[in-house]
């Protein structure tokens, strides 16, 4: 199960969610199959700057069914 170039940039353009990650990153995640695509990036310059790409089954572990208030959602 590959995911191409289309799939990220509408995925960042309209995730399910934003989390904080690690060193100031933000990380944009959408359910995709039965788990979760996960992008994390940075801003620079009012643009976003992809670390890198990945889709996890662990889907709970990164707070893809969390708190619906969370101040990060989208």
């Amino acid at each position: 199960m590959g995911v191409t170039r289309q799939e990220v940039e509408e995925m960042l353009e309209n995730p399910e969610q934003i989390v904080s990650g690690d060193q100031n990153a933000l990380v944009a995640q959408s359910r995709r199959g039965e788990g979760l695509l996960r992008v994390p990036f940075v801003e620079v310059e009012g643009k976003r700057k992809i670390l890198t790409v990945y889709w996890t089954s662990q889907a709970k572990r990164y707070g893809e069914e969390g708190d619906e208030d969370d101040e990060n959602s989208v």
